[in-house]
């Protein structure tokens, strides 16, 4: 019996504490320092008590996937680890999945590897507008080219009535703003609903979509509509 005890307290003793979070800054130079912090198949726990006694607590939770990120001046470095079920493997408990090692980028490197890591520090795109106006009872499309990215907030997702001329009618369909032709937004039908006619003034209930758009000048939002129907 006093073996048992015995051998149940060296167990206890030998089995290390996790290791106290990082609570500094986080830094370009940290992020990269963690390549090969973690690997995938480890233990969950045991690995992201490791990353967050190198990185701190994320930078950004997105469902599975933890994200660590920072610049310095152009530069941005970011890392990606997931979490994943065990089960799948074999393996009791969550896990390690993927792992995106440390990667650093500045203006003129991979643009979607940089423009990942601005999104998760939030400097991808402009701020939104607290003083943008929100949805009407029935919009004019001019209102939702103005206001659907600058308080997108209050509309991604948001079902809506737009008043529009249909400038160009088929699988997509072009919507302009009734007093002025020049403010346009595409609109898909929802499946199975007839598509307006051409030239018509008419009245559609749809959903606002924010789309993201990536060219050499950077990151842009747009506004469309989805899941249209008269």
């Amino acid at each position: 019996m006093k073996k048992l005890v015995l051998v149940a307290l060296v167990a206890a003793c030998s089995k290390k504490a996790p290791p106290e979070p990082f609570k500094g800054p986080l830094t370009v130079d940290r992020i990269m320092a963690a390549k090969d912090a973690v690997k995938p198949f480890q233990p969950w726990p045991d690995a992201f008590a490791v990353l967050q006694s190198k990185l701190g607590a994320p930078t950004k939770v997105d469902g599975t996937k933890y994200k660590w990120a920072a610049m310095s001046g152009d530069d941005c470095a970011y890392m990606i680890v997931e979490q994943d079920d065990g089960k799948q493997f074999h393996k009791d408990g969550p896990m390690v999945g993927m792992v995106q090692e440390p990667g650093k980028y500045g203006p003129h490197d991979a643009m979607m590897n940089r423009d990942d890591c601005l999104e998760i520090l939030g400097k991808d795109v402009a701020p939104e507008d607290p003083n943008a106006a929100g949805p009407a009872d029935t919009n004019q499309v001019k209102d939702v080219v103005s206001n659907a990215v600058n308080g997108r907030s209050k509309w991604k997702g948001k079902q809506i009535k737009v008043a529009a001329k249909v400038k160009q009618t088929g699988s997509l369909v072009v919507l302009a703003d009734t007093s002025d032709d020049a403010q346009e937004i595409h609109a898909e039908m929802k499946d199975g609903v007839t598509p307006p006619e051409q030239d018509k003034v008419v009245t559609l209930t749809c959903t606002v979509k924010i789309d993201k758009w990536m060219s050499g000048n950077g990151t842009k939002l747009e506004a469309s509509l989805e899941q249209c129907t008269l």
